[in-house]
């Protein structure tokens, strides 16, 4: 499943078929080139290693890495709601 993000605004997750819908009148190519729309993918990245009995993961905001490439990161947060 390919995410995006949009650049201007940092709208995040923004699924391939969310952002076929915001051009509607356009033909794809079979290589999109997101960029020239204003959107990146985001990779992903692995959840990482918890306890599952006292925390839990949940997806942040994607980062820029030193690639020039967005990554998808993650928050390993306690049941009772600390990081």
């Amino acid at each position: 499943m390919t995410n995006l993000i949009k650049l201007d605004t940092k709208e995040y997750p923004v699924t391939l078929e969310d952002f076929k819908s915001r051009f509607p009148n356009t033909v794809f190519p079979a290589q999109i080139p997101f960029k020239d729309f204003g959107y990146a993918v985001v990779f992903p990245a692995p959840q990482p290693a918890h306890d599952a009995a006292t925390q839990e993961v949940r997806e942040i905001a994607p980062v820029l890495t030193h690639k020039g490439t967005y990554e998808q990161q993650w928050e390993v947060r306690s049941i009772n709601g600390q990081v």
